[in-house]
């Protein structure tokens, strides 16, 4: 049993006229095993492991009605399980969903598996989940392979997707907002992790950002200030942007790719961590106090910025004036002396002798430092 493919709409398509997901489950040898034949012991033990499908009515419309269909005659399949499953962890997790609907895909052995979402994230985790609880009941004959880590816990397993959901959820002056749009018929569509959500469509659509309107540009100069986010905004776009990843360590998890600070307002303390390479050796940490992470990704051509170099290799992107204005950077760190972002404006080659300036001075040095 493997889900084959995934899709995900996040307004009215061909199954619903909200949010769902549909999976493309392919049961295999399972196809033979409904409920009913799988017998008594796997319902019970489901049962068990999520007690809040005893309020799920299926066909019956009733609460007990999924059970009594999993327990009359040869039961139901393992696509329809998989589908009240994905609904109830959601539900566990605080979300309020109902829809689902499983079909025949036409193969044998393979169906159409579609659920309601709250959030696009939990609801996919809740599908995989939702398959690996399933795989872990079965009789141990029949498990497909490799389904199922050993070392697999299922209260584990539901409490990290509990946190895991909870961590995603909007906040309650964000989600009040959104009820709110619901009861007005306004749609809304969610934009980030956090609480930056679009309301309405086309020329009529308004952001907010918790409580904060589009209507001031508290929102744009917080998502300029995002390298993360601005990156994620123009790849929506179409726009080329470079392949990243958030880096937690202090340590960047492959020198010789571009690493670029999450939050531009924390960059200067690239200074800092520029002093902090005493042997330019390529384990030397990157990240210093000030800041919590980086963002490591793909080189792409420099249009218009400058970086700090490790050995030749790239280590850090300002970006924020043309390449060919040099700058006193080097001189300011070699001299101990923390700097704005704009006075470190020029390229910095890091190697075994220390900082070396590269290109002429563009700033003067600050007072009481003499002039290089």
């Amino acid at each position: 049993m493997r889900i084959v493919d995934r899709s995900v709409y996040v307004g009215p398509s061909l199954y619903a006229r909200f949010p769902v997901i549909r999976l493309e489950l392919d049961l295999g040898a399972l196809e033979a095993w409904p409920t009913g034949r799988l017998g008594r012991a796997f319902v019970d033990a489901l049962a068990s492991a999520l007690p809040g499908l005893s309020e799920h009515g299926c066909s019956y419309r009733e609460p007990g009605g999924f059970f009594r269909r999993m327990r009359e005659d040869d039961g139901t399949w393992l696509g329809h399980v998989l589908e009240h499953v994905a609904i109830e962890l959601q539900n566990m997790a605080g979300e309020e969903v109902t829809f689902g609907k499983t079909r025949a895909a036409g193969a044998p052995g393979v169906y159409t598996v579609v659920y309601e979402y709250a959030q696009r994230d939990e609801g996919i985790a809740a599908g995989e989940l939702g398959l690996k609880l399933l795989c872990s009941l079965l009789p141990v004959d029949i498990r497909p392979a490799e389904s199922v880590p050993g070392d697999w816990s299922w209260a584990e397993a539901r409490d990290e997707f509990i946190r895991f959901a909870q961590r995603r959820a909007l906040g309650p002056s964000t989600s009040a907002l959104v009820r709110a749009a619901e009861r007005h018929d306004i749609p809304w569509l969610r934009l980030n992790d956090q609480s930056l959500v679009q309301l309405g469509h086309g020329k009529y659509q308004q952001r907010i950002q918790a409580t904060v309107t589009s209507r001031t540009s508290h929102i744009a100069v917080e998502l300029a200030s995002d390298k993360e986010e601005t990156n994620k905004i123009l790849a929506t776009l179409g726009l080329p942007v470079p392949k990243q990843e958030l880096v937690q360590s202090e340590k960047l998890r492959a020198i010789g790719t571009l690493a670029r600070f999450r939050d531009a307002r924390a960059i200067d303390a690239l200074t800092e961590a520029l002093l902090d390479q005493n042997d330019g050796s390529p384990g030397a940490a990157l990240a210093p106090k000030r800041f919590a992470s980086a963002l490591a990704g793909e080189e792409m051509p420099v249009i218009d910025g400058e970086r700090a170099l490790l050995n030749d290799r790239p280590l850090v992107d300002t970006r924020l004036q043309p390449p060919d204005a040099a700058g006193a950077a080097a001189a300011c760190v070699a001299s101990g002396v923390r700097v704005g972002v704009r006075a470190c404006s020029g390229p910095v080659r890091l190697g075994p002798g220390g900082p070396e300036p590269a290109g002429r001075e563009r700033h003067r040095a600050p007072a009481g430092l003499p002039d290089r």
